[in-house]
């Protein structure tokens, strides 16, 4: 979707992707840089949040000490389920609990599930404004968030829980493992990547300073578009990503009464999120689930090699999975092979995914259910013209993760 500014500003495509706006050049879309302009001003906090004291330091964008604002607990916590397997579910930012309540239903017997809301949507309170001096990169927002489910986990008295997000659900999910390896057994992130890859970048490493900038002319390009606009183009843009129209209406209808203010610290913290350097040192797995909506071998390539370098250093660590033919929201599209995947994934099996060679799954049975013994390998071998393997990639420069050794024999191969 277009977003045209007046006085200057260039164009900028916006593309949605749940109630995740991406500006992933690779993977779904981008957004062009806007000109240059002064630092940063901190946003308006959400009506009734006074802003934190003024904090003015003198360091660069994510470095310590990193401004934190007040604590703001999770206000809605959806649980369901009998299962013994202890599952937190995040909702992407702009959407609530919701999008997770029919895998909730499909799955009530396997897990227990907590689906969480980020504080500032569907009504509940969100954190305080990001005091003068902060950055996007301090991801304050963020940390809030994360101490939000360290909490649940705590409070719920939860041994070791998987996390598994949707968007900016699935980088806090990765987030967790990367944070706090303790607290949680694995993550699964539908479509949320550890770092987003910036427009003109070859890989996810950019300074952070630059990273910074780009993401707050950004901000200030998105702050002239009136709320009304911003809103009903997030609504078209997920109804647009979901086949079933009932469905994408009713989901779409989760932006109803929010505040774009709230809307977009999420979307910067996301988008100035570096969590690169960490990607080689995961002590828990993590899987990522990538929609492929395109139906062409080619027009895939690139995006997959794309992926696939995100999260290279990780390999020991991490599947990098592909669903082909499913639209963004692979909650809505692919609903009975998420189910597989994600049982596939809790239980230390081979993550299947949905291959372009498979017919879509009509209901996915358990094996304690009765279903198969075994998670079937879907079929592996590539369609012609695209690589076998990950594209092996230097290491970046700086403090990006160095490439690991050859993993020993009889190990699994990277997907």
């Amino acid at each position: 979707m277009q977003v045209e500014f007046k006085g200057g500003w260039k164009k900028a495509a916006w593309v949605v992707m749940g109630a995740s706006l991406v500006m992933s050049p690779c993977a779904h879309g981008q957004i062009a840089p806007a000109p240059k302009d002064s630092r940063p001003t901190a946003p308006v906090a959400e009506p009734g949040q006074p802003a934190s004291a003024p904090l003015v330091v003198s360091r660069k964008p994510g470095e310590p000490p990193l401004v934190e604002v007040p604590f703001t607990p999770l206000e809605k916590v959806e649980i369901r389920g009998t299962g013994t397997i202890p599952i937190i579910l995040i909702a992407p930012y702009g959407m609530d609990w919701r999008l997770w309540e029919t895998f909730m239903e499909r799955n009530a017997s396997r897990y227990k599930m907590y689906a969480i809301t980020l504080p500032g949507f569907a009504g509940t309170t969100a954190p305080s404004a990001m005091p003068l001096g902060g950055f996007y990169a301090d991801g304050a927002w963020t940390l809030n968030a994360e101490r939000g489910i360290v909490k649940l986990i705590e409070d719920e008295k939860l041994d070791a829980p998987f996390v598994i997000g949707e968007g900016y659900g699935g980088h806090l999910a990765i987030r967790m493992v990367m944070m706090q390896p303790d607290k949680v057994s694995g993550a699964m992130s539908l479509n949320g990547p550890a770092t987003v890859e910036l427009p003109g970048q070859s890989n996810p490493r950019m300074p952070r300073e630059q990273r910074e900038d780009f993401v707050a002319r950004t901000m200030r390009a998105a702050e002239r578009v009136s709320d009304e606009d911003f809103f009903a183009r997030q609504k078209v843009g997920i109804q647009g990503a979901i086949r079933d129209s009932a469905r994408g209406e009713f989901i779409a209808s989760m932006v109803d009464g929010g505040n774009k203010a709230t809307f977009l610290q999420y979307l910067c913290e996301f988008y100035s999120a570096d969590l690169w350097p960490r990607i080689g040192n995961l002590k828990k797995p993590i899987a990522v689930l990538v929609p492929m909506v395109g139906d062409q071998a080619a027009a895939n390539k690139v995006p997959k090699e794309t992926w696939r370098r995100w999260f290279q250093a990780a390999r020991r660590n991490c599947d990098v999975v592909y669903f082909e033919k499913c639209m963004p929201l692979i909650t809505e599209d692919a609903p009975q092979e998420l189910d597989r995947s994600v049982h596939a994934f809790v239980h230390g099996k081979y993550v299947p995914g949905k291959s372009r060679f498979a017919s879509p799954l009509e209901k996915y049975i358990a094996p304690e259910e009765g279903g198969p013994a075994e998670i079937d390998r879907l079929p592996e071998a590539p369609p012609e013209g695209e690589p076998a393997a990950p594209v092996a990639v230097p290491a970046p420069e700086g403090d990006g993760p160095k490439e690991p050794a050859p993993a020993p024999a009889g190990s699994p191969s990277p997907k």
